[in-house]
């Protein structure tokens, strides 16, 4: 009876030695994915992650292949950029590769399968059946989008802004680029990070491209809001994005008299008017121009009008500077500073003034010089006698 089960255990033991290989080989590599069943569009690349596990505690090498499904597909197996067609798998370690594969847009709607199988030695160890259902509709669409579409600055400025660009479709495609923009402003496209300019992306179905857009304004151009639309054609698909920049202009003003002349004539203690002309030279509008002045101890400078409530753009407006001498003034030029004022910018104007003598003043001293040269008269005349 011993030697009986003792015959029985040797002969399975033989058995089970004839075919090591085999049994290790049924349970050495499994291939496996998440998405085993997938919906498609037509002429949409499909690429998803499969998973290649080595079971064992030795080093496995293993050879791929897609051995079932449409060829017109291009169905294919990719790695670090590159076509795999065998794999080094450590032991107890999973190695990660991609199936892809391009629907044709002549493919019809349907179920359409494939099969990725491994191979060892030239005999097939496991495989994985994918199953793609491919739908009648292709996606399409463009997608144009910024973050900040409202901005100002100043005549002659740069202005950037970042849009995303996507593509809706269920291909790839080339995108143009264009601006509709006011005479004289100019529009650059580039690749975000990029300095080279360009007027289209290639944006795979599906991606999000990102776009540096560089709007300039005009060196000379009035205040205001401007519109810069930008477009974006692929095909029969459009979208735009318009942009609002607002120019504030540049204030600047100009304060000087109506001849050019700084200089006049004035009379102790009476006034003397001198028309100015204050001029908007900007590119912006000026609100509350005021004036002021630095006239010497005792001297009065009054401004006719005292203010001038706005001035467009290349408008201008006269002012009368009224000075008045203190009645202790001494004949002689006096200087007063004129500043005309309004929305952070000024001008100055220096005005020399000569003073007269104020001709009662001057009877006066013509009388005293009379008197005195009368009085040495007599004094000569009546001593001269003795």
């Amino acid at each position: 009876m011993v030697r009986r089960a003792f015959i029985l255990v040797a002969a399975l033991a033989v058995v089970l030695s004839a075919f090591p290989a085999a049994a290790v080989a049924d349970s050495a590599v499994v291939l496996s994915t998440t998405y085993p069943s997938v919906v498609a569009d037509k002429g949409k690349q499909l690429t998803f992650p499969v998973d290649v596990v080595n079971q064992t505690g030795a080093f496995q090498q293993v050879d791929l292949r897609v051995s079932q499904g449409p060829t017109d597909w291009a169905p294919d197996l990719r790695a670090s950029g590159f076509s795999v067609r065998s794999v080094m798998l450590e032991p107890n370690k999973s190695q990660s590769i991609d199936f892809s594969a391009t629907p044709p847009a002549s493919a019809a709607a349907g179920d359409y399968a494939f099969v990725i199988t491994a191979y060892q030695s030239g005999t097939a160890i496991d495989a994985l059946h994918i199953d793609v259902t491919l739908r009648n509709t292709v996606s399409s669409g463009i997608k144009l989008s910024t973050q900040f579409p409202d901005v100002q600055g100043q005549e002659g400025n740069d202005f950037s802004f970042t849009f995303d660009l996507v593509n809706q479709a269920g291909i790839d495609r080339d995108i143009g680029v264009s601006a509709s923009a006011p005479s004289g402003w100019q529009v650059t496209f580039k690749p975000s990070g990029d300095t080279k300019q360009v007027s289209s992306f290639h944006v795979k179905a599906g991606d999000t491209q990102s776009v540096d857009v560089d709007v300039t304004a005009p060196q000379k151009v009035d205040a205001g809001a401007y519109t810069v639309t930008i477009n974006a054609v692929a095909g029969t698909d459009k979208a735009q994005s318009p942009l609002k920049i607002t120019i504030l202009g540049k204030s600047a003003l100009s304060f000087t008299t109506t001849s050019g002349d700084l200089q006049t004539t004035a009379t102790v203690d009476q006034d003397t008017k001198v028309v100015f002309v204050v001029k908007n030279t900007g590119s912006g509008p000026l609100q509350n121009i005021t004036f002021s002045s630095s006239p010497p101890d005792g001297w009065t400078v009054k401004f006719q009008p005292d203010n001038v409530a706005t001035l467009a753009p290349g408008q201008q407006q006269n002012v009368t500077a009224v000075v008045h001498p203190g009645s202790r003034a001494l004949a002689g030029d006096y200087m007063t500073t004129l500043t005309a004022s309004a929305s952070g910018t000024s001008s100055s104007q220096d005005l020399r003034v000569t003073v007269d003598t104020p001709t009662a003043w001057g009877l006066a001293g013509l009388l005293a010089i009379v008197t005195v040269l009368a009085g040495l008269g007599w004094v000569f005349v009546r001593y001269s006698r003795r």
